[in-house]
């Protein structure tokens, strides 16, 4: 965009010299790189056999949070019944997506919501549906710790078709004033017969490196359990589709309040559904995961890092040239 403005500022200064020629060599090097870019996006490498994938919104007419109507944190029993009735309602909308062949099922960021106590209850029956079922399931789970006014465990956990806990994954960069404890920002995976499944959570989308770090480590789709609002919606889901394009991996983003969407190696939205709009909702799609090689996988920001360092090189060489001049 700078490079445009620049080139085609020029035009309107007559008395500049080499002004076409500057707007020439933009226009050359834009349309290479639009070209290569469609050239890629229609020659596609052969990949594996597609899988049928869902990403679930959090089901209509549950509450935001699991303890809505409780009279205290004291009152356990009724705490415990908000989890139970989200379990409930999850697990009903997962077999759903089942049904219609889902191998990989998606939950929203803190679908399942418990206090501490009842996570043994609830891994017990992730771990009994993924093995009954034969699926890999994301389960995105916010863990409430005993103590008041701890932060809050935002993390997913990934089961494999044999109902084990693959790993778990904790939310890496929380948005700021997110009461949780934060992970460490390494990116756990497990291999699938469709490719390596990786997870980051919501806001650790956002951030490129953190995805490629994930690329690097041979992640072929990556699970993004998410929940946005409103006034970011459906923009902020849209973005998943850059960590897409940049690295080379399908994407399921799975979302509470917002947009859910699937999308493969080359940003193609082939699922997508607004809870918003459609409460509720599963994206569903059958995807490929074979991820592909980009530029950005390969060398990340270092262009970027090479035109802010010629820039400054060049405004180092004007202030050099007009010190002298003032002399």
């Amino acid at each position: 965009m700078f490079w445009f403005a620049s080139a085609a500022q020029q035009l309107f200064e007559p008395q500049k010299t080499g002004a076409w020629m500057a707007s020439a060599a933009f226009a050359v090097c834009f349309a290479l790189t639009l070209g290569y870019g469609i050239v890629r996006a229609s020659n596609a490498p052969p990949a594996a056999a597609p899988v049928r994938v869902a990403a679930l919104a959090t089901p209509a007419g549950l509450p935001d949070r699991f303890f809505e109507g409780c009279a205290s944190r004291d009152d356990h029993a009724c705490r415990d019944a908000g989890a139970r009735k989200r379990f409930d309602a999850l697990f009903a909308s997962a077999e759903a997506a089942v049904r219609s062949g889902a191998a990989l099922v998606v939950w929203p960021e803190a679908g399942a919501q418990y206090d501490a106590a009842l996570e043994p209850e609830f891994m017990a029956r992730a771990g009994a549906f993924a093995r009954r079922h034969g699926v890999y399931l994301v389960a995105g789970a916010a863990q409430v710790a005993p103590e008041p006014n701890a932060p809050m465990a935002n993390k997913a956990l990934v089961f494999d078709p044999a109902g084990r806990l693959a790993f778990d994954y904790h939310k890496a960069i929380p948005v700021p004033g997110e009461p949780i404890v934060a992970g460490d920002g390494q990116v756990h995976s497990v291999t699938t017969p469709f490719g390596r499944l990786g997870v980051v959570i919501c806001f650790d989308a956002d951030f490129p490196a953190l995805v490629r770090k994930a690329r690097r480590s041979g992640v072929d789709v990556l699970a993004i359990p998410a929940n946005d609002w409103r006034a970011i919606t459906p923009l902020h889901g849209q973005m998943a589709r850059f960590r897409a394009i940049e690295n080379g991996l399908a994407v399921v983003r799975a979302t509470s309040n917002g947009l859910s969407l699937v999308a493969d190696a080359t940003g193609n939205v082939l699922a997508q559904s607004d809870s918003f709009a459609h409460p509720g909702g599963i994206a569903s799609a059958r995807l490929q995961m074979a991820a592909r090689v980009t530029a950005y996988s390969r060398i990340g920001d270092a262009f970027a890092i090479a035109c802010a360092a010629l820039l400054a090189g060049l405004v180092a060489m004007t202030l050099l040239r007009r010190k002298r001049e003032a002399e």
